[in-house]
């Protein structure tokens, strides 16, 4: 669990990722329901 919130808080810290708060509990929706498996948007 501690690593999961070590990488959220990268994340977060990120520059390009300064919307982090407008979307987070979208975000948190989809990991729970298994729609997304990682934070980054992949290409």
């Amino acid at each position: 669990m501690n690593s999961q919130i070590a990488q959220i808080e990268a994340f977060k810290r990120d520059p390009k990722n300064r919307f982090f708060e407008n979307v987070r509990q979208d975000m948190a929706k989809l990991f729970q329901t298994g729609k997304a498996d990682t934070l980054a948007r992949s290409l």
